[in-house]
């Protein structure tokens, strides 16, 4: 893809995943309110088109509030993997970031095949702590 087309993608990402960061508030551990790794993540760098191809080279960043997420319901999590699964493409490399233990997650059924995110998105690379 060009950088435009690029640039098009990640402006069309942020879009889609808005509500998956946005007006979503940090969960709590061990008396922890966060902010947490990917929630600094997202302050950081999320949201400015002009820079993403200074930043993220040939990347689209997705910038979701993974663990928060899980975190709060079974339901979001599953519209997340839905919204995900109609958004992301083949030919686009993604990274993010996600300060849980398993990555991204979004399996809540860990025998059924598929339900990880290197099974389901090869292309995206997931810094995690």
């Amino acid at each position: 893809l060009s950088g435009r087309e690029l640039n098009k993608h990640f402006a069309d990402t942020l879009a889609a995943t808005r509500r998956f960061r946005e007006n979503i508030s940090t969960h709590r551990y061990r008396g922890f309110r966060g902010p947490w790794l990917e929630n600094l993540w997202i302050r950081r760098f999320c949201c400015d088109s002009a820079q993403r191809a200074k930043r993220f080279g040939r990347f689209v960043p997705l910038f979701i509030q993974w663990t928060d997420l899980m975190h709060r319901s079974k339901f979001i999590y599953l519209q997340l993997r839905r919204t995900l699964d109609t958004l992301l493409r083949n030919d686009v490399l993604y990274i993010t970031v996600s300060q849980n233990d398993d990555g991204i997650g979004l399996s809540y059924d860990q025998s059924r095949p598929g339900d990880f995110a290197a099974d389901r998105w090869p292309n995206l690379l997931v810094a995690s702590s």
